[in-house]
């Protein structure tokens, strides 16, 4: 049986991709505006040979225009759900069920790890072992990319509008804790990590939608 280190348990994140409407609504953005800025960042600051493992895959949209090159590329959540809807991304090679906290690889043994949508959902206690749980799994000199979610994510404006005006209280996704408020923010939650190189940008290649952190070990 899986632990798990979140206090959002697997079962939530299950109704989640089992939900054809939530999981469709998105899926537009996920495939040809996320998918985009995946594809740069990686191509960018990975390299390309090696072991790279997306932790928190998802439905695996956010990966389909990834380039293989000499990668292998390992798809990797805590929601059984979400990885069958990844098997149909053929940009990877290995499926495995497991905690982003307690990443079940090798000390300094993975050339690249990202995540997309997923470090907003935890909570302030959780992500600095997160993200230094990447930190040990990384070979020297490879890099974690994050796509963090803003405060003025411009699809979450346009929910929170939607709400308010027809007093209803639809969420896209399991709750988002922690959205990031700015760079400063985002700097600020790296300083405190085993990470010392890091970069953080916002820029139109995702419609402005995320904070990238590109965190080099």
């Amino acid at each position: 049986m899986l632990e798990y280190a979140g206090k959002m348990g697997s079962t939530e994140w299950d109704k989640y991709w089992s939900n054809k409407k939530k999981k469709y609504l998105f899926s537009l953005f996920r495939k040809h505006v996320f998918a985009r800025a995946v594809r740069y960042y990686t191509n960018r600051y990975f390299p390309k040979k090696g072991t790279f493992v997306e932790a928190g895959c998802g439905s695996g949209d956010t990966s389909i225009l990834i380039n293989k090159y000499k990668r292998k590329i390992i798809a990797m959540d805590f929601s059984e759900e979400a990885l069958k809807s990844a098997k149909k991304n053929k940009k990877f090679d290995e499926f495995i069920q497991a905690d982003i906290a307690k990443l079940p690889f090798k000390n300094d043994s993975i050339d690249g790890i990202w995540n997309l949508g997923v470090m907003e959902h935890f909570e302030k206690d959780e992500i600095t072992k997160i993200i230094n749980e990447s930190y040990k799994k990384l070979k020297k000199d490879r890099c974690l990319i994050m796509f963090w979610a803003t405060k003025i994510t411009p699809y979450q404006i346009c929910l929170d509008t939607y709400n308010r005006v027809f007093k209803q209280n639809f969420q896209l996704f399991p709750d988002e804790h922690n959205r990031l408020k700015s760079k400063k923010h985002a700097k600020n939650i790296m300083s405190k990590s085993n990470f010392i190189n890091y970069k953080v940008f916002f820029s139109w290649r995702d419609l402005f939608t995320d904070i990238v952190i590109v965190a080099k070990k």
